[in-house]
Formats: C-alpha cells, sequence, structure tokens
C-alpha cells in the first residue's frame, strides 16, 4: 500500500491518498501533511505562507513536486500573467491555483465562458478548490441564475465552511430570493468570521491580515452586532 499511496501523492490525489492512511494502510504520512498544508494555502491564496511550507518542507515535498517549478509558479500567480500561469495549468499540484488565477483573469477581461472553463478545469484538478467554486456562483450570480448560485456558494463552504465571501455572497443570492431570514443568516455567520479575533481582517483579495487593532473581546462583540443591526436595517429598506 505504500507505493499506491507514493503514487496518489503524485498524481495529487491527496483525498484518495488521506483516506488510505485513515483506513490504516501505511504510506508517507509525511508528504501527505506537507502536500495538503500547501494545498490549504494556495487554496486560501496566501502565498507567502505557501512560500513559506516550501521552504519548511522541502524534504517531504521533493519526491512529488519541482520546488523550482513551485517557486515560479506561485510568482505567475502573484503576476496574474496568463502567459506564465501556462506551464502551470495542468500540474497536480499548482494548477488548480493556475486554472482559478487564470478564470479571475478571464472574468475581468469580460470573457465569461473563458472564465467558467477556467475554474471548471481548476475543479477537476482539486474538487474542494472554494475560491473556485464560489467564483461559478458568482458567474451564475451575474447571469440571473440565483438559485444555481446559491447551490454553488452552499458547495463552497461545504468545502471551507469559514470562507467569509461565500457566506456573504449566498446572503447576497438570498435576498434577491426574498429570503431575508437566511440572508441574514450568512450575514451574521460572515460577521462573526471576521470579527472571531481582534487581529482578524478581510482585504479586498479575500485574504486574512493583521491587523493593529487593540480592541478588546467585548469591543469586537460589540462592533460585530453593531453591524450586523445596520445590515439587517438595509435589507429591510431595500
Amino acid at each position: 500500500m505504500y507505493d499506491v499511496m507514493e503514487d496518489l501523492l503524485r498524481q495529487g490525489r491527496y483525498d484518495e491518498a488521506k483516506q488510505q492512511s485513515l483506513l490504516g494502510s501505511k504510506g508517507d504520512e509525511a508528504g501527505l501533511a506537507a502536500l495538503l498544508e500547501l494545498r490549504s494555502w494556495l487554496r486560501d491564496k496566501r502565498y507567502e505562507m505557501a512560500r513559506n511550507s516550501l521552504e519548511k518542507d522541502a524534504r517531504f515535498l521533493i519526491p512529488y513536486l519541482n520546488l523550482t517549478d513551485a517557486r515560479e509558479a506561485l510568482k505567475a500567480f502573484e503576476a496574474e500573467d496568463p502567459v506564465a500561469l501556462e506551464p502551470y495549468l495542468n500540474n497536480p499540484h499548482l494548477g488548480a491555483e493556475a486554472y482559478c488565477v487564470l478564470g479571475v483573469i478571464r472574468v475581468r477581461e469580460g470573457d465569461t465562458e473563458g472564465a467558467r472553463l477556467a475554474f471548471n478545469n481548476s475543479l477537476q484538478l482539486d474538487p474542494g478548490h472554494y475560491r473556485s467554486i464560489t467564483n461559478l456562483g458568482n458567474l451564475e450570480l451575474e447571469a440571473g441564475r440565483i438559485a444555481e448560485a446559491v447551490l454553488m456558494y452552499e458547495r463552497a463552504l461545504q468545502a471551507n465552511p469559514d470562507y467569509p465571501h461565500a457566506h456573504h455572497n449566498l446572503a447576497v443570492a438570498y435576498r434577491k430570493l426574498g429570503r431575508i431570514d437566511k440572508s441574514v443568516h450568512h450575514l451574521k455567520r460572515e460577521q462573526r468570521i471576521l470579527y472571531r479575533s481582534p487581529a482578524r481582517k478581510l482585504t479586498d483579495t479575500g485574504l486574512p491580515q493583521p491587523s493593529r487593532s487593540v480592541l478588546g473581546h467585548l469591543s469586537s462583540r460589540w462592533l460585530l452586532w453593531v453591524g450586523v443591526i445596520a445590515v439587517i436595517y438595509w435589507l429591510l429598506r431595500r
């Protein structure tokens, strides 16, 4: 079974390898853990943390991943250059993020079908890539297919229940459907995630970043409810 797990890891089939491990099969658990951590940072678009993982876990990643290619891929992701992304699109470890970035580029270019294809290709390589799922939901929402958008956002939250953008966009979709109760529920979830720690802040890219806030736990909770009340008032006024 050791060889089977290694083969799964080389193919980027981490979830199947994890299942083998949970069933008691012997294998490269250190390599699996390192690859799962790297995938988490890529899904979260936290490229600096991914870069740190490459260096910290290099000895565990080398059997499966060309570290030089991975470093160059991170530069391409940050640059959002479609030409620079091409070498990594079908890489079993880097391709899902490469296609996600490509999809965002296509959205900005106004190429909706190209974006949809890119996000779907991302999910072929990593079905749990919640940013790609959320972006597909955004395409459905913009096309007026609200029910389909709701399904995509809920699918994204199955992959990551703490992804605030999916909660926010799901709240928007439910508001369009007239489901104010569900809209408020997801707005509250979004706010709880953002204010769970005074040090957590959501930037325009959706990445958690350090904040200089010195607000205490009580102040954060107070701000949370002020924000929720303001959002509810806004929803009811529309």
